[in-house]
């Protein structure tokens, strides 16, 4: 399988080119693949969205998925350990490719200087979202008060579940765990749907336990989120943490 860009993409296709690039690279996530399949269709995804960043490179969210998908794909080896997934934020720095980073980074730097006519799309915060993680591998620190900033214009663009989700993970790091689940509860509140989403229990369990709470509480929610979680690397991740607390 290959990506090939046709000629003259309309620009009305572009965002739907955009989303069909990313979820490519996402399958890993999305589903249980084949050994080796889900390295063969992120490495094409890569290419496609560098292909279309050639074709189209005065389009900003074209630049924002290419340097996103760069900055996801520069933590390949730091991402599960003994098939268990490593949490960005537990991550070891040292492992990250560094030249995926500047490579990244110049994409997005190009893309962020000089008039701009738009806004930043989804595509394009996502990868200065990115960027902002990766301060961490220089100073040890991941600045948390930018990265809430960042997800309060996020969420002004695209109001999905995710991006609600991590923005509340982001403001309890950035002001307090207690404050991170006041959003989740205002969230859940807004949207009872969220009860089925397995992030949201994910992300409530790990703020119950930074802030201390009853650990009743912080089971629920952990045993919530591995009832509803289909990835496997994932799922082990919780498990571990649901041992080391008994």
């Amino acid at each position: 399988m290959s990506f090939e860009i046709p000629e003259g993409i309309p620009s009305e296709r572009v965002a739907a080119v955009l989303d069909a690039i990313y979820a490519a690279y996402s399958v890993e996530w999305l589903r249980i693949p084949p050994d080796g399949a889900v390295d063969l269709v992120t490495e094409h995804a890569i290419h496609a969205s560098q292909l279309l960043l050639a074709a189209l490179p005065g389009n900003h969210e074209v630049r924002g998925l290419a340097s996103l998908l760069l900055y996801l794909h520069s933590r390949d080896a730091a991402r599960l350990k003994d098939g268990v997934l490593v949490p960005l934020d537990e991550q070891d720095p040292r492992l990250w490719d560094h030249h995926l980073i500047r490579t990244a980074e110049a994409i997005l730097r190009d893309g962020l200087s000089g008039d701009r006519p738009t806004t930043p799309g989804p595509y394009e915060l996502q990868a200065v979202i990115q960027t902002a993680h990766a301060l961490r591998s220089r100073n040890g620190h991941t600045p948390w008060n930018t990265i809430a900033q960042l997800y309060d214009a996020l969420v002004q663009v695209t109001p999905s579940r995710g991006a609600a989700v991590a923005r509340a993970a982001a403001i309890g790091h950035a002001d307090s765990p207690g404050t991170g689940l006041s959003v989740l509860d205002q969230l859940i509140a807004q949207d009872p749907a969220l009860a089925t989403f397995q992030p949201y229990h994910a992300t409530r369990a790990a703020l119950l336990r930074l802030s201390g709470a009853p650990e009743e509480l912080y089971q629920v929610a952990l045993a919530r989120a591995i009832d509803l979680c289909t990835h496997p690397p994932s799922r082990r991740y919780l498990t571990c943490m649901q041992r080391v607390s008994e």
